[in-house]
């Protein structure tokens, strides 16, 4: 680093910043694919940091073994979890998260915190897909941009004994050459990828992330019912849910805050004149808004957003996934 003396006996310098390359693969890599993200991380003379993300489930928070905040006895609130190596962890959420997760605590996103008033210190309580509880200390709140959208972070070992086992994302790091991006994409096995190197914009069709969602809509309590059916805490449903009709499709059930947008989107489309594109009994009746569920195929366990009425799935007999 070149260094300039400055004012006040300080000294400032500016070093090159190290380039990263984000790779991800809705519901996880298979292991085609993250052998061929090692093989790219070489032959670009980076190192590939892979991360592991799918939901756990809490009971609650305690604090010196009185609660916090606690669900409803036989009921749960979902978490978005990320596993990663401590090894690894410095460069992609920084030094202090790595420290933390290496000693076997969880860090948890500043948002997340606040939905429970949870402090460093506080026991979050997890159950496991067994039903077994785990009691893991916060041993550290971040800023969730820090967090890459997930509520809490584990060494990836412990997350793995929690059912956080599905590489979805990795990122490569180093001073790897202009052309990384090209040498990852080439050697990508077909599938449905997504590949972002520093400095590129956000995707313009993101969704929010999981603590976005419930600081929108409530965290919302729910237990599985057998397959990947829930039920879902019948007063959240009582003041969330409605049925109204929207234009094309018909009578549908929905958050009461996203039947407006359902609406505008029909009159947008039909103002355009693709109606006829639609088929309504099949969206309605096969496609649905609000269906109680988890999101369906290696998708880590996290409820669908049908789950909260605000999807609808067009056509979805003849309009498959991807």
């Amino acid at each position: 680093v070149d260094a300039t003396a400055v004012d006040g006996g300080l000294w400032a310098g500016v070093a090159g910043p190290r380039d990263h390359v984000i790779v991800w693969q809705s519901g996880g890599f298979s292991s085609t694919a993250l052998r061929a993200v090692g093989d790219a991380a070489a032959a670009s003379g980076m190192r590939a940091v892979v991360m592991d993300r799918a939901s756990v489930a809490s009971i609650g928070v305690q604090r010196d073994g009185e609660w916090v905040r606690r669900v409803t006895p036989g009921w749960r609130v979902q978490l978005s979890a990320m596993g990663i190596d401590p090894l690894g962890a410095a460069t992609v959420v920084g030094a202090d998260v790595a420290a933390v997760i290496a000693d076997g605590d969880l860090v948890m996103s500043a948002r997340s915190a606040a939905l429970r008033n949870a402090e460093v210190g506080d026991d979050l309580l997890l159950v496991t897909t067994s039903g077994r509880t785990v009691r893991l200390r916060i041993g550290l709140i971040a800023p969730d941009r820090r967090l890459r959208g997930s509520e809490v972070v584990l060494a990836r070992s412990v997350a793995a004994g929690l059912g956080v086992n599905r590489p979805q994302t990795a990122v490569l790091v180093g001073e790897g050459p202009a052309d990384a991006v090209d040498e990852l994409e080439s050697r990508l096995p077909n599938g449905f990828f997504r590949v972002l190197r520093a400095g590129d914009p956000p995707l313009p069709n993101g969704v929010l992330s999981s603590v976005g969602l419930k600081e929108l809509l409530g965290e919302v309590e729910y237990r599985p019912t057998g397959g990947t059916s829930v039920a879902l805490d019948p007063d959240w449903v009582a003041s969330s849910i409605v049925s109204e009709t929207v234009p094309i499709i018909g009578r549908l059930t929905c958050h009461r805050d996203a039947l407006a947008a359902f609406r505008k989107a029909m009159v947008e489309i039909e103002e355009a004149g693709l109606a006829g594109l639609i088929n309504p009994t099949d969206s309605r009746l096969n496609g649905g808004c609000f269906v109680p569920r988890l999101v369906r195929g290696p998708s880590g366990g996290f409820l669908s957003r049908h789950s909260y009425g605000i999807a609808i799935d067009i056509n979805p007999s003849t309009n498959r996934f991807g």
